[in-house]
Parts: C-alpha cells; structure tokens; sequence
C-alpha cells in the first residue's frame, strides 16, 4: 500500500512539475512576443509602483497587490465592475472601475481620482475583468519595509528550518526509542 501511495505522489509531483514548466514555457514566449498571456482564461498580476493604479485604487488595491484578470466578454461588463486595459499612449496596464456604459465605450476612473478617466475603454484596448484581489502581498511588502528583511525573511525562514530539522530530528529518536523497545 505504502509502494502504491509513494508512486501516486510521484506521479502527481511529475505532472505538477511538467505543467508548471509549460506555463513558464508560454509565459515567457508570450512575453517575448508582447502579447497577453492568460491561463484557461485567467491573468495573475501585481500592482506595481509605476503602473497607473499604483495610487488611483487605493485602499482596496494597494500597490504589489495581487488581482486576479478574466479575459472574459467585454459585452458582459457591468457598472462597477473593475476592469483592467490598456490606457491609450502608455507601455502599461490599467485597473480601474467601469462607471458608465456607452454603446461603443466604458468610461472608468480610479477609486482615489476626482475625475473619470480622460480616455474610453473600447474593445480594442480592453484587457479583462477583476476576478479576484488581494492585498496580502502588498501587506507582506509593507511588513518588510517596516521591520527590515532580516526580521521578515531571513529570521521566519531560519525558525521554519528549524522547526523542519527539530522535527525530523525528533521523529528519528522516536523511531529508535520504538525500535528498541520492540527488542
């Protein structure tokens, strides 16, 4: 049974293994060709310092955090929904919200801007919908910068190998302690 359990996880950590490669793979070839890459449908991306949303979404999207795009149907858009494109004369991405609907064009504006957004979101620079969001990066990110790298990374990931060889260590002497005793 234990043989069978064993093999099941190595074939399970294979596909994982050649899945996660593929992705990588079309990523990167995505990339080189500067095109969107979505996977079954969907985009991970970071907020970062430089982007246009850096700021305008604030708080519910702080900067490095992690939004979640559909590239689902631009017909299917709503009022209020957060929608990612592409902002007329710039290299990046935009995240902002729809706040009116026209037949050809959405308007959207930030969450922290006066005004709506100078240009339309049309079909052509429509990129998708926000799906999902979270701002747990954003909040590690900020913990480093307050405490400093070694008391955020360097000294939980010592305490986690600590705790790894503590308990190796400790499953070893328990299984000696069992293999004398049976003796």
């Amino acid at each position: 049974m234990k043989k069978v359990i064993r093999r099941v996880e190595e074939i399970f950590l294979g596909l994982t293994v050649i899945i996660f490669l593929i992705i990588v793979i079309f990523a990167y070839i995505a990339h080189k060709n500067n095109q969107e890459f979505f996977i079954f449908g969907y985009k991970p991306y970071i907020i970062t310092p430089s982007s246009a949303t850096a700021d305008s979404m604030q708080p519910e999207i702080k900067v490095y955090g992690l939004v979640i795009i559909n590239k689902g149907d631009y017909s299917k858009v709503k009022v209020g929904d957060t929608i990612f494109f592409n902002e007329k004369g710039f290299s990046f991405d935009v995240c902002h919200e729809v706040i009116e609907i026209s037949d050809n064009h959405f308007v959207t504006k930030g969450l922290n801007n006066k005004n709506a957004d100078p240009n339309y979101v049309t079909k052509d620079n429509y990129i998708g919908r926000v799906v999902f969001h979270t701002n747990i990066i954003a909040n590690y990110f900020e913990f480093v910068q307050q405490r400093g790298v070694f008391s955020a990374v360097i000294l939980p990931l010592v305490i986690i190998i600590a705790i790894i060889l503590g308990l190796k260590l400790l499953i070893k002497k328990l299984k000696h302690y069992i293999e004398t005793k049976k003796t």
